[in-house]
């Protein structure tokens, strides 16, 4: 009878006791600050993913102007902003394409037709810009120079 008394003690298990008002302010503090923190982590991937595919669109239209000045010409970066993805094309061929990640959106460009080429020499046929979003609205441009090709990310559009 001892034995059994050791092992399972009703007052341990079912006791009256209850929580304190103090142990209850305190969890609910603790759970008030890690909702906030994962809140804020949430903000900060989404700005990470925006830049992340701002800078490997600009990396790619850089490959795009490479391609160009080491094969005479014959390739263009085509942007499909309903479908969030672009293409680098060799004439009609798909020669590589691209998703933009999830909550990343492609908003528009300027460019004729959405469609950036460049001469055998390395300059864009027309310069412009195009501009990505994230989930909580903030924008990225990447922006090519209509003379030399030079290809920047900013956070304000051309003027």
């Amino acid at each position: 009878m001892r034995i059994k008394k050791l092992f399972f003690n009703q007052k341990m298990f079912f006791g009256n006791d209850g929580f304190t008002l103090l142990e209850v302010i305190i969890v609910v503090l603790i759970i008030g600050v890690l909702s906030g923190c994962a809140l804020s982590f949430s903000g900060l991937i989404n700005k990470h993913n925006l830049t992340n595919a701002a800078l490997i669109i600009a990396q790619d239209i850089r490959l795009t102007q490479q391609l160009n000045l080491n094969q005479n010409g014959a390739y263009t970066i085509l942007f499909d902003c309903s479908g969030e993805r672009y293409f680098i094309k060799k004439g009609v061929a798909a020669y590589k394409t691209v998703k933009l990640p999830s909550g990343v959106d492609l908003v528009g460009t300027n460019f004729n037709y959405n469609e950036l080429g460049f001469s055998p020499d390395g300059a864009p046929f027309k310069g412009g810009h195009l501009s990505v979003k994230n989930k909580n609205n903030h924008y990225l441009f990447v922006i090519v120079n209509p003379v030399i090709g030079r290809v920047r990310i900013d956070t304000k559009p051309p003027v």
